[in-house]
């Protein structure tokens, strides 16, 4: 076999001397003495994948102005996998895993996003590798590593057996890559360069350092090294005299050759967008980003940050019921957007490392026209070089490979991870259902989370941060609906249903969707929660709510009805002309009172008080409950006696109603569960409890000697 492969350098279309229209990867800064202090100086986006890294980059004119925005896949040069026989992986199959990659991003008929160079594609349509590329940080320019010796570009030798004989382990059954130069190896004078040494490599072995210092060793030819720039630099003598500044200033960007897949560029990563979705402040989202050293990320949001701090903008104010329809809405539709990858027909088993990951998923915002609100406007796209297994896979069935259980958890992740509660309890919960979920039977995990850890998939935790949060109860069975539709992922992965089928699910999860809109678009006008009443207040609602209660058990007296008649002000004049008022108005209309330790209210008027039962006892032996020139009989005393018959010695107010987390019930369906949180905000107060013993009715004057004797 041939020993190398000509790859096409793209050196070209990012130095700005030889395009018009350079890709210009965008840098951790421009400042050169910052740059040097970096290993790895290009911004990076994403970096845990072990086979590829995200990377930022623009296509921008000669003159420095933007066209567009885009997202770079790039092979790593050192690959991350834990060794593991029982899943061998080559470098056969991390070529394969490219190809199989790039064939389904190329296919994509609908919003595709991938942008493609002539120079990147054999006659065939396959994908081929770039040339090795280097890059200097003092000058900011990029160029193909030179043989030390003949200064001809150094490439990847795939000859099993040249590597064989000089000690060193074949490509096609290891992830070892050598860099060797073709030219040289006929004469029995190359040498083989690794980006890092191992402890098992051979002594002949060189690295990266010691290739870039071997470039000052031909002065005399310097000028023969293909597309060299420091042979004709002013910096050369720093470089690579003795001062040596050739290491610090000169770095890999891809030591080896390498796969490179170009994107359009995502507005944001997939879990920021489900956060900022859900109700998360800008700020908030930027700061746990910040923890985690997600620069990459942060920078997305920053590019989409409105002015000033908040949250993103939103169909329906936050007060509003059917802002719980919204968010539902925009998460299925979500989750919608990833059945063409995860729904892949005859996908294979991946290595363990290889396995789907949250951070991979992508969000790309549609054009902004003042419509519909930031986040209205959608598409989801997942981005990785190991998209597609280049083999059908063992006999086994891992689950924690398999797309439809991946799939299982990215939805559940999507409904119900929140500011307060983590993907962590969220697992806990779905563990145990797992574990309480047999083959054998046919009852499902419906029923399990029917019985128990309600709490945590109770409909609120839809939200960032479900404190002050409602729903409706008529989203609660279209809850229950999404719920059971991502439970069907697991029964399908873990159990092979017969009965599940892509397409049903597919159209179920449409159908849901169109359910959920058309409650949305009919749903109630906004209600605003009412500002928090004051302790007077809320004792006064409880109060009558109480004595509501009480009414309704006792029998309905008759009584004359007074009419409400709303009377124009000519009217209202003429009603006065034809019945003028009372001298002494005020002895006429009463005024209720609730006398407490405060300064009593002032004012001439007759008024009711509410007294126990042994100040009206007293009242009654002192005689000062009859008023002078009356009998008891004029004013006769209510009193509201207790459902036992007998009035307590000594009343005390009911305790405080304190919010409680809604517990499953043992029987009935989810949707009767949840309900009913949501349906009454406080408890029912017993009737042995309530502190209002009697009501006194005593004439004018009286209630004011009360108010001063308590004062």
């Amino acid at each position: 076999m041939k020993s190398y492969i000509n790859t096409p350098p793209i050196y070209p279309y990012l130095n700005p001397g030889k395009n018009h229209f350079p890709l210009k990867i965008s840098l951790k800064a421009e400042d050169p003495a910052l740059l040097e202090k970096s290993s790895f100086p290009f911004s990076v986006i994403i970096d845990s994948d072990p086979l590829a890294r995200l990377l930022e980059a623009r296509f921008v004119t000669d003159a420095g102005s933007e066209l567009k925005k885009g997202f770079l896949l790039v092979q790593k040069d050192q690959y991350s996998f834990t060794r593991d026989e029982l899943w061998p992986i080559h470098n056969r199959d991390i070529d394969d895993y490219w190809q199989k990659t790039f064939a389904f991003y190329a296919a994509e008929k609908e919003n595709p996003s991938l942008i493609l160079l002539a120079d990147q594609m054999d006659k065939k349509g396959n994908l081929r590798p770039f040339q090795s590329l280097f890059f200097c940080k003092r000058k900011q320019v990029f160029f193909p590593p030179p043989c030390p010796q003949c200064g001809l570009p150094l490439e990847q030798c795939y000859d099993d057996d040249l590597l064989t004989r000089a000690g060193l382990l074949p490509y096609s059954i290891s992830l070892k890559r050598y860099l060797f130069c073709p030219s040289c190896s006929p004469r029995g004078r190359a040498d083989f360069y690794v980006a890092e040494l191992g402890s098992s490599d051979p002594s002949t072995l060189k690295d990266r350092w010691v290739l870039i210092q071997e470039w000052g060793l031909f002065p005399n030819n310097k000028t023969q090294a293909v597309d060299f720039p420091c042979g004709e630099c002013s910096d050369y003598p720093d470089c690579f005299g003795q001062k040596k500044q050739a290491p610090w200033r000169i770095v890999p960007f891809s030591f080896y050759p390498f796969y490179m897949l170009i994107f359009e560029a995502m507005s944001l990563n997939g879990m920021d967008f489900l956060s900022l979705l859900s109700g998360a402040p800008w700020a908030e989202t930027e700061a746990r980003l910040e923890s985690k050293q997600e620069a990459g990320r942060i920078r997305c949001c920053q590019s989409l940050k409105p002015r000033g701090p908040g949250t993103a903008p939103s169909l329906y104010p936050h007060q509003d019921e059917r802002y719980f329809g919204e968010v539902l809405f925009l998460k299925l539709s979500f989750l919608g957007e990833l059945i063409p990858t995860f729904f892949l027909q005859g996908v294979g088993q991946k290595h363990p490392d290889l396995r789907f990951a949250m951070e991979k998923i992508w969000v790309k915002l549609g054009e902004q026209n003042g419509a519909l609100p930031l986040f209205w406007n959608f598409r989801v796209k997942v981005i990785e070089a190991a998209l597609i297994p280049p083999q059908p896979g063992f006999f086994l069935k891992p689950p924690a490979s398999d797309p439809l259980f991946f799939f299982g958890l990215v939805w559940f992740y999507a409904l119900l991870v929140n500011g307060k509660q983590d993907i962590a309890k969220v697992y806990s919960s779905l563990k145990k259902g797992i574990d309480f979920f047999p083959q054998a039977r046919k009852d499902s995990f419906e029923q399990f989370l029917a019985e128990s850890f309600r709490s945590t998939f109770h409909p609120l935790n839809i939200f960032w941060n479900p404190e002050g949060k409602t729903a409706s109860p008529d989203w609660i069975p279209l809850w229950e609906k999404s719920l059971r539709l991502g439970l069907s992922l697991f029964k399908a992965s873990l159990s092979n249903d017969p009965q599940w089928s892509k397409e049903e699910f597919a159209h179920q999860l449409e159908a849901l969707r169109e359910e959920v809109r058309s409650n949305l678009l009919r749903g109630k006008p906004v209600e605003v929660s009412p500002a928090p009443a004051g302790e007077d207040e809320k004792l006064q609602e409880i109060l009558g709510n109480i004595l509501d209660k009480w009414r309704g058990r006792m029998e309905p007296e008759k009584e004359e009805v007074t009419e409400t008649v709303i009377l124009s002000p000519e009217r209202v004049q003429r009603e006065i002309f034809r019945h003028p008022p009372l001298k002494d108005q005020k002895e006429i209309f009463p005024e209720t009172i609730i006398t407490t330790r405060q300064k009593a209210v002032e004012a001439a008027v007759p008024e009711t008080v509410i007294l126990t039962r042994q100040e009206v006892v007293a009242a009654k032996v002192s005689g000062k409950g009859t008023p002078p020139g009356t009998t008891q009989d004029v004013v006769p005393e209510t009193v509201i006696i207790h459902r036992s018959g007998a009035v307590k010695e000594e009343t005390r107010p009911s305790p405080r109603v304190q919010p409680r987390e809604p517990q499953l019930g043992k029987t009935g369906s989810m949707a009767e569960e949840i309900k009913a949180p949501l349906a009454s905000k406080t408890e029912e107060l017993p009737v042995e409890e309530d502190f209002l013993g009697e009501t006194v009715i005593l004439p004018p004057g009286k209630g004011r000697e009360k108010a001063k004797k308590d004062r």
